[in-house]
């Protein structure tokens, strides 16, 4: 999806920096007419790269749906990393997120977090963050009254969907009980017979448990 970036004025702010106004970033493939981001004031400034391993960068101040929003934007390990903080947005006003037609929400959400993204493997963009709400209302034509959500809080993460994909993948093929079994084969000598049991996990992925009885041992043991 590709976006349009405006502005109606455009100034210098010293000593590294710049003011813009009515800046609007909309979609060029969407039928909206409504943009999707929609600020009266951002400032743009240089940020030099104090440690010894950092890298320059900039950052942005913006006036976003009646509140602020910070964000510092760097290269760095060959992609772009985007450190960002939001302050009472108002979530009525936004539009990044559509709602049906006879849907609506109040209430302002805070919280800030970091993203890095790949110029080349989309696999591997990653980001992590905290977000906090208050006075979170939803209402509905359907609705006799509006559902109130209050305060709430939470951390969010995101990672690619491919990305997803493919570690599924990666799994399925280390925990296949077939190859498994091959694998072990080796050290079930001098066994009687082997049960073997895959535990899929979302963390570690699998890991296979044997369960044996040797007879020969227990019978020299009766003896």
């Amino acid at each position: 999806m590709g976006y349009e970036f405006s502005s109606a004025s455009q100034s210098i702010r010293f000593p590294f920096g710049a003011e813009l106004t009515q800046v609007r970033v909309s979609s060029t493939t969407s039928a909206a007419q409504n943009p999707v981001i929609e600020c009266p004031l951002m400032t743009i400034r240089a940020v030099a790269a104090l440690a010894p391993r950092a890298s320059a960068g900039v950052r942005v101040k913006a006036n976003l749906y009646d509140g602020i929003a910070r964000a510092t934007i760097r290269p760095s390990g060959g992609g772009t990393a985007i450190s960002y903080s939001l302050d009472a947005v108002n979530i009525a006003r936004q539009r990044l997120f559509a709602l049906p037609a006879d849907a609506a929400a109040s209430g302002t959400m805070s919280g800030h977090g970091k993203l890095w993204f790949s110029p080349i493997d989309l696999t591997t963009d990653r980001g992590n963050g905290e977000m906090s709400g208050a006075g979170l209302a939803i209402s509905s034509d359907f609705l006799n009254a509006p559902i109130r959500v209050g305060n709430a809080q939470g951390e969010v993460q995101s990672r690619s969907r491919l990305s997803d994909y493919r570690r599924t993948e990666d799994q399925r093929r280390r925990c296949d009980p077939d190859v498994q079994r091959n694998n072990s084969a080796s050290t079930r000598s001098g066994r009687k017979h082997s049960r073997d049991s895959v535990h899929y996990g979302a963390d570690a992925g699998c890991r296979v448990a044997s369960e044996s009885a040797v007879r020969d041992t227990a019978a020299s043991s009766r003896s």
